[in-house]
């Protein structure tokens, strides 16, 4: 359907996890912001609409993207999603993994997409262990609820991407970052 955007979300049931609720797809008419509760107010500016790249509208010549989310659900439709767009994953299900990833040096990261809320290691935690290692690659938080204002003006997190994810806006802002 021409002009409508891709959304999808999981659903979560008491004691059963989560399950995948699929693709909705959203008339062009309805498709805007989240709500305003959802955006913060920031020094610098969190994209909503407009995505912005960071330090250079090019990238750094990767499209390797690494993925910190706790929900396999959540994790594994965002890889696909982004695989199809040509761009490399790694995954990591926790902060710590994430951590892990970053010691080995095996990958040169274009962007991290960062759930704050996350058992273990969580983001916030992930973003003070990783400072040095995380100089100049940008951070898109990956959440549902208001960002605090020390994450907010953290000079490495550079966008929002609000759950539910809208798959399109998902892809742009990757882009905005990689190239």
């Amino acid at each position: 359907m021409r002009g409508a955007a891709r959304t999808f979300s999981v659903r979560a049931r008491k004691g059963a996890g989560t399950a995948p609720v699929g693709w909705q797809t959203l008339s062009s008419a309805w498709h805007s912001p989240p709500p305003l509760a959802t955006w913060a107010q920031a020094r610098t500016r969190l994209t909503s609409g407009d995505v912005q790249g960071s330090a250079g509208i090019q990238g750094n010549g990767t499209r390797t993207v690494l993925l910190v989310e706790d929900d396999d659900d959540v994790r594994e439709v965002v890889e696909q999603i982004l695989t199809e767009e040509g761009f490399q994953v790694v995954s990591a299900p926790d902060g710590g993994a994430a951590l892990e990833v970053l010691a080995q040096g095996h990958h040169q990261f274009c962007t991290i997409i960062l759930d704050l809320l996350m058992p273990g290691v969580d983001g916030l935690e992930f973003l003070d262990r990783a400072r040095d290692r995380l100089r100049s690659t940008p951070v898109l938080v990956f959440s549902a609820t208001l960002l605090p204002s020390h994450v907010r003006d953290d000079p490495r997190v550079k966008d929002l991407i609000p759950k539910p994810v809208d798959a399109d806006v998902l892809v742009e802002k990757i882009r905005a970052h990689c190239g």
